[in-house]
């Protein structure tokens, strides 16, 4: 079966395709069907959005019943056209000062052991931990009730003090994934549009109240209110905004961390 899943994987050609496969597999304890797609066309809510389509649809066959999904919503591509058109907007460019004065924020380099010249998956190593059950109920639930904050203002908040305990850093850059789709643009609706969406930009945390954890969540979580958009702007100014309209910003920061919280998947994979 393994061998069978790595070359059903190893067949996905990102130039001359398939971008998409599916392999059905019978096995003693039951059948397996294994969906693999290039990351360039699915993202973390498109996977949502899959796992709840094939959950209605096997629940409806199962009872007999005739297949039925919602309707489709705009397609990526009239989405990335509204897009190009949004970046020259003034009510986009509203965002630059926003960016320009991030962009000029002093930051320090994280020290590294060794100048690595190469950057390959083959040399990526993985670190992981698991919180228990009411370790975890705490950290989704009670804190954010006490402080008023999301998940993400946590969780910033943990990796910067550990970076400040580790480094002596009062000041660090990282990199800031968001599922990128804030609703920005008029009569375009992507709820259930299957695509790669991820917004990616920089943030700076200031770790000036590590010593005091409650004024230092709300430090971070004030940081992250700022971020006009929930951060989509950069990638949209960066990429897409005409010369004329981003002239002043070098784009030069280069985070060396990158985080990302993809949210709760225990309600998709369930059945």
């Amino acid at each position: 079966m393994y061998n069978e899943i790595n070359e059903i994987q190893a067949s996905i050609n990102l130039e001359y395709g398939p971008l998409m496969r599916l392999g059905l597999f019978h096995l003693d304890d039951g059948d397996r069907l294994l969906i693999v797609i290039h990351h360039l066309v699915v993202d973390g809510v498109s996977w949502r959005i899959l796992f709840e389509d094939i959950e209605t649809l096997y629940t409806q066959l199962k009872h007999g019943e005739k297949p039925t999904l919602p309707p489709k919503t705009d397609s990526f591509k009239h989405w990335a056209e509204k897009l190009a058109i949004y970046s020259d907007s003034k009510t986009f460019l509203m965002e630059k000062n926003y960016w320009t004065q991030l962009e000029s924020s002093p930051v320090h380099q994280i020290p590294r052991d060794f100048e690595g010249q190469a950057n390959y998956v083959k040399d990526a190593r993985s670190i992981s931990f698991n919180l228990g059950e009411d370790e975890t109920k705490l950290l989704l639930t009670k804190v954010n009730n006490a402080f008023g904050t999301e998940i993400n203002d946590i969780l910033l908040t943990m990796l910067g003090m550990g970076i400040r305990k580790t480094f002596s850093l009062a000041r660090v850059l990282i990199a800031l994934e968001g599922h990128g789709r804030e609703d920005i643009l008029e009569d375009i609706d992507i709820s259930r549009t299957v695509g790669w969406f991820t917004g990616l930009f920089p943030l700076v945390l200031d770790l000036s109240y590590t010593d005091d954890t409650g004024r230092q969540l709300k430090e971070i979580k004030e940081t992250l209110r700022k971020i006009p958009n929930k951060g989509i702007g950069y990638g949209i100014l960066r990429y897409l905004s005409g010369v004329e309209n981003k002239n002043g910003i070098e784009f030069k920061l280069q985070p060396q961390i990158s985080f990302n919280y993809l949210g709760q998947f225990d309600a998709d994979v369930n059945h």
